[in-house]
Formats: structure tokens, C-alpha cells, sequence
């Protein structure tokens, strides 16, 4: 824990009013909250040690943010305390069960689980009923067909290697069939 002794009061005397002054100095310029720190970091550091009324305002707050920072410290401690020996949980649970009690949390959870199994299982019954099922999945196998079918195709005839040849080939043939229909005149 902290002690309550000359050093630390100091020591948080110090940073205490470092902060009001960065805070102070900020606020008055932006550039100045460096300087407002040290300057009323130092001012503090040499009024702890005097019986003014500044020496006794710098002590007071020290003693203060001390007790402070003491507590906080304790308060941290009994949480790790209560966490490592499971106390932590059998609060937190003693409060869910409170709130349970009051909302009624868990049974709605129940009932909205219930219900998105239902209508899960409905919604796959009517896929299975009307053939909507093997249809998606007939789809789905041709889509993961199609690259490797695609890729065969590509070797076999070099479809992209040669797309200027092919829509040249498919052009003279629709040419030469277009001829043949007129010549035969159709």
C-alpha cells in the first residue's frame, strides 16, 4: 500500500499541481502547458516545505491526492483478491440473478431461442418440401465446376490466348453460313 509520510505527499503535491498547471497553462495558450506544468510543478516543490499558506494549500492537497491514490490502490487490491479467489464471480452472479428476477432476461432468451429454431427448421422444410433445396444445391455444385470446366476449355482451345483468333473464327463461320443460306436461297 501507499504510505501516508512527508515524501509521497510531496511527490503527489508535485504531480498534482504539474497537472493544473499543464491544464491552466493550456488554456490560456496552447504552446504554454509545458511551462505552466514545470512552473507550477517547481512553485510546489518548494512550498511543501513552507509554513505559508501555500505551503500548507501544496501539503493539504498532496495528503489528499495521497488518500486518494491509497484507496484506488486498496479498492484494485480486494478486486484481484476477489477475482483469483472466485468471490468476484459469485457477486457478479448474485447480481445477474437480481436482474434476471426483475426482467425475466433469461426466460426471453429461452423463448427467442426457441423461436429462431423453429423457424430455422420451418425454413428448411419448405426448401426440402418444394425441391428449392436441390435446386440451390445443383447450382451451387455447377458454380463450383465452372472454373475448373473454364480452365479445361482454356487449354484445350486457348480461348484467352487467342481471343483476336477465335472471334475472327467465329465470325468466318457465321460468314460462310450466312453465304451458304443465300446461295441455297433460303
Amino acid at each position: 500500500t501507499i504510505e501516508l509520510n512527508p515524501k509521497t505527499i510531496e511527490l503527489c503535491a508535485v504531480i498534482t499541481f504539474f497537472l493544473i498547471g499543464t491544464i491552466i497553462g493550456a488554456s490560456l495558450l496552447d504552446r504554454l502547458w509545458l511551462l505552466g506544468g514545470i512552473m507550477s510543478g517547481w512553485w510546489a516543490s518548494g512550498a511543501v516545505h513552507r509554513d505559508t499558506r501555500g505551503g500548507l494549500l501544496a501539503r493539504k492537497v498532496g495528503a489528499e491526492v495521497t488518500i486518494l491514490l491509497r484507496e484506488i490502490h486498496e479498492k484494485y487490491n480486494q478486486a484481484v483478491i476477489f477475482y483469483r479467489t472466485g468471490k468476484l464471480a459469485y457477486v457478479s452472479s448474485k447480481v445477474w440473478d437480481e436482474y434476471d428476477k426483475k426482467y425475466a432476461i433469461k426466460k426471453r432468451l429461452d423463448e427467442l431461442n426457441k423461436l429462431a429454431v423453429n423457424r430455422a427448421s420451418d425454413f428448411n422444410t419448405a426448401f426440402k418440401e418444394y425441391g428449392v433445396y436441390d435446386q440451390f444445391n445443383d447450382i451451387w455444385k455447377a458454380l463450383q465446376l465452372a472454373p475448373s470446366n473454364a480452365q479445361e476449355f482454356n487449354k484445350k482451345y486457348g480461348v484467352t490466348t487467342s481471343i483476336y483468333g477465335l472471334s475472327k473464327g467465329l465470325l468466318t463461320s457465321a460468314s460462310e453460313t450466312m453465304t451458304y443460306y443465300i446461295n441455297k436461297g433460303l
